[in-house]
Order: C-alpha cells, then sequence, then structure tokens
C-alpha cells in the first residue's frame, strides 16, 4: 500500500510504519525462539 504525500520518515517501507512491522517481527520472532520452540535457533556463547 503506497500513501500519497506525507514525509518520507512517516510512510513507506523505510518509514515509521515499517519500523514498526519490523519491530514487531523480531519480537515475535524472539518470542517464538525464546519460549515456544522446542529447539532454539539463537544457540548460547560455548555450546
Amino acid at each position: 500500500m503506497v500513501v500519497k504525500g506525507g514525509n518520507d520518515l512517516l510512510i513507506g517501507v523505510t518509514g515509521l510504519a515499517g519500523f514498526i512491522v519490523l519491530l514487531i517481527a523480531n519480537i515475535g520472532l524472539f518470542v517464538y525462539d525464546n519460549f515456544l520452540a522446542k529447539k532454539p535457533i539463537i544457540m548460547e556463547v560455548g555450546e
């Protein structure tokens, strides 16, 4: 979806909306990896 007009920092994939979507995706992956996955993707240091 493209919004007509506005500031580049507030709209678009690289704007505020894109940042919020990427932040939500990262939080979702973190929660999945730490609490729901049987074998975590991120390994502890030294394993």
